[in-house]
């Protein structure tokens, strides 16, 4: 609350500011599927097994294909990656 010049307390203009700012950011949030409420509404594509580029990447690098150069460096591979090479299609 702050004073008017006539001596009467009436609420803070930061007080409208922060409202409108705070239901800006309720608006972005829900917008963007950010709250419980629209997060459950989201929904990924399936991401085609060619444009993958993360998996494409990894596989470059720690398997050798193209310019990798990680894979000479990896004198063992543990069942987990054996088993990732295979679901990937590499062994």
């Amino acid at each position: 609350m702050v004073k008017t010049p006539n001596g009467f307390e009436q609420p803070s203009p930061w007080l409208s500011i922060t409202n409108k700012a705070l239901e800006q950011l309720r608006g972005f949030a829900a917008e963007f599927g950010m709250t419980p409420a629209t997060r459950s509404r989201v929904e990924a594509l399936p991401v085609p097994m060619g444009m993958d580029r993360a998996r494409d990447a990894k596989r470059r690098l720690l398997f050798g294909e193209g310019n990798g150069k990680l894979a000479k460096y990896l004198r063992h591979e543990s069942d987990e990656d054996a088993k990732e090479r295979r679901y990937f299609g590499d062994g």
